[in-house]
């Protein structure tokens, strides 16, 4: 596959990532029940996209050949971002899920830098 693809496909599945967090997260805030209706729907499209954003990402550090540091520091803040949310959401803990929220945005700034 093509490195630009691959790299496209990445960059797509990473905002669709973020727009689902940013979706929760906010529905979180607003609607307790809004949330659970909007996991329950959005569960096996959320896992693939998911599983599509780590396998694309872990393809292209293979790709590039070497890790630097940025790419370190996004890694642990996106590795971190994903237990913290999973137990935020489900028992709705909205610091939990905000800190998650932060947490990814900051791996998709390290990841523009």
């Amino acid at each position: 596959m093509d490195s630009s693809l691959l790299a496209k496909i990445h960059m797509i599945s990473v905002l669709l990532f973020l727009i689902t967090y940013l979706i929760k997260t906010v529905l979180l805030f607003s609607s307790k029940t809004g949330l659970d209706k909007y996991s329950k729907i959005t569960k096996v499209p959320e896992m693939i996209i998911s599983t599509l954003f780590l396998v694309s990402g872990v393809w292209l550090f293979y790709l590039l050949g070497g890790i630097k540091v940025l790419h370190i520091i996004k890694l642990v803040c996106v590795f971190i971002a994903i237990p913290v949310a999973v137990v935020g959401f489900k028992k709705h803990k909205k610091g939990l899920a905000l800190i998650s929220f932060i947490l990814i945005v900051a791996a998709y700034g390290l990841g523009e830098a």
